[in-house]
């Protein structure tokens, strides 16, 4: 391209160069229309000799334009702080606020990691579990917290024990899977947090049938693991009577063979209420013992026999010498179990 066929802009009355406007211009440099001469002149960036110049055409120019223009540099963002990077009167504040369940949940689990702020965190649960009208994702964020928190107040952990209880009952009526495992949950807490034994009559109202399969078999684990290192005093055994007769009945209903052939389910629900009702040292165990003979599953002969060894094992200490009712009871089922499984054919 010769120079006397560019096409030159009108001469301009200000100082800057024609190139220079280029530079700042949002306008693309077009064929014919660059000043060649002024920019072969005034703007050699790379240190083209003149003949090197000459021999180049608008593409190479253009690109020049384009790499030089200068371009707005965004304002850099302030990073975002994470819920862990907030301090710990933070994330009280946003716990104590009306923000969203996700939000607070979010600051209710951080808060849990630390290990200075449990303290406070347990005296909190109590009293939001105490509020009417809790949002389902909160009260179960609430109550999966209580297994992980310790309440060593006795009278805090008589008031969490009883609203534990009523979120058993209520969570009954809910089928979502996340609000079942918070059911399950508040039972094995509520469980936990029974010092009076006496108190564990009260497990007789999530045995019904009202309940799911797991709950009612978690309630009798808490029966089991309420004795599991020493048996019921007789006069303890007195006040449960309400709770024998309870798992008496289950055993009699669920302990069959015509149970295991219809559902395995409610099969195990007997068998586990027939271990709840040896730990709590009732002679009868033995009579329901003797069924293994007419259910012919040698697994079951072997999972009452490890039960009851341990149980023996367990109690063989100066803790069961007031109740030798109940230890004798638990040898007594032992030995006819051992008398099954020594006979022929078996």
């Amino acid at each position: 391209m010769a120079d006397s066929k560019t096409t030159t802009f009108p001469e301009t009355t200000g100082a800057t160069p024609a190139y220079q406007k280029f530079l700042t211009s949002k306008v693309e440099p077009e064929p014919g229309k660059l000043v060649w001469k002024e920019v072969r002149e005034q703007y050699n960036p790379e240190g083209y000799t003149a003949e090197e110049l000459a021999g180049l055409d608008y593409s190479h120019f253009a690109k020049l334009f384009r790499d030089e223009r200068p371009t707005k540099s965004p304002k850099a963002a302030q990073p975002r702080l994470g819920i862990p990077d907030l301090t710990s009167s933070e994330l009280w504040q946003i716990l104590r606020s009306e923000r969203s369940v996700a939000i607070r949940a979010k600051a209710f689990t951080e808060l849990m990691r630390r290990e200075s702020e449990r303290s406070g965190l347990a005296p909190f649960v109590v009293e939001e579990l105490a509020r009417d009208n809790l949002k389902p994702t909160w009260r179960n964020t609430l109550i999966f917290a209580t297994e992980h928190l310790d309440f060593l107040d006795p009278a805090q952990r008589q008031r969490l024990g009883s609203l534990l209880a009523r979120h058993v009952a209520d969570l009954s009526s809910e089928w979502h899977p996340r609000s079942r495992l918070a059911q399950e949950a508040a039972l094995r807490r509520y469980g936990s947090l029974i010092d009076n034994k006496v108190n564990l009559s009260e497990i007789v109202r999530f045995l019904g049938t009202d309940y799911p399969l797991r709950v009612r078999l978690i309630a009798l684990q808490t029966i089991q693991n309420a004795f599991a290192t020493a048996p019921p005093s007789v006069s303890l055994r007195k006040d449960l009577g309400s709770l024998r007769n309870e798992l008496e009945q289950m055993v009699g209903f669920f302990f069959r063979p015509e149970t295991l052939a219809r559902s395995e389910e409610d099969f195990d629900l007997g068998l586990t209420a027939l271990e709840a009702l040896i730990r709590l040292g009732d002679p009868i165990a033995s009579r329901f013992v003797l069924r293994v003979r007419e259910i012919g599953k040698a697994w079951v002969g072997k999972q009452l026999q490890q039960f009851l060894s341990e149980t023996r094992t367990a109690w063989s200490t100066p803790d069961s010498a007031p109740s030798p009712d109940s230890a004798r009871a638990v040898c007594d089922a032992l030995d006819v179990l051992q008398r099954v499984a020594s006979e022929p054919n078996r």
